[in-house]
């Protein structure tokens, strides 16, 4: 499995450095050109995960131990706005990664299709209140098999054939799935309100990216 989720990386940084930009915001942002951004297989399991706590709003610099692609689960209680957006090594906004009117919950993808000369480098967390961030490497994402339901922003793996599938969305505002893989980014569905229809998940190793506002699920077609 890590020779596996290694090409999933290396997958993703290619596709990156051959892509012409991202979706409609919020979606997942670049991998940098570097090939150091895709960890070579192991037989060592990837576990590294690391915790950032904070309060209001805060830039917070990518760590050093991790390289991109990665994964970032947020989470935040109480109201008002909350978005996160990546940042370049320069301070400037690179894209929104998440956003919610109260509380989140949910995972987001950094180091996905960004301009290679411009990779991600640091979040800037707009808030109020109390928010934590754990940061790890996109390896680590669950996996897609035999369906998954889930609630929320979410980032999958999936190994295997191009396979059709059914995708449904019971929230009322944005949603949108994504594919990221050899051929690039791929968009699946969008809707901005309740959402059932058939896609066809392109053959892995590829990363899927949900963004959702509520209940959604995707299972063999």
């Amino acid at each position: 499995m890590a020779g596996v989720a290694a090409a999933l990386t290396m997958l993703i940084v290619a596709s990156a450095c051959s892509g012409s930009g991202g979706l409609a915001a919020p979606t997942p942002t670049s991998a940098p050109c570097s090939s150091s951004s895709a960890a070579p297989p192991s037989a060592t399991p990837v576990t590294t995960v690391v915790p950032v706590d904070g309060s209001g709003e805060r830039n917070v610099g990518l760590p050093a131990n991790l390289s991109l692609p990665l994964i970032v689960h947020a989470h935040r209680e109480g109201s008002g706005t909350f978005i996160v957006r990546g940042i370049d090594a320069s301070g400037k906004d690179t894209q929104v990664l998440a956003s919610a009117l109260g509380a989140y919950d949910g995972t987001f993808a950094v180091g996905f299709v960004d301009d290679c000369a411009l990779p991600t480098v640091g979040l800037k967390v707009e808030s109020t209140g109390r928010w934590h961030l754990d940061i790890a490497d996109a390896r680590l994402a669950h996996g897609y098999g035999a369906g998954v339901a889930g609630k929320g922003d979410s980032v999958l793996s999936y190994v295997g054939n191009a396979t059709k599938a059914r995708v449904t969305y019971t929230g009322h505002a944005r949603f949108n799935v994504t594919t990221y893989g050899s051929n690039g980014p791929k968009l699946l569905a969008r809707s901005t309100g309740a959402y059932r229809g058939a896609v066809v998940l392109p053959r892995g190793p590829i990363f899927i990216a949900v963004t959702a506002d509520g209940a959604w699920t995707i299972e063999p077609g």
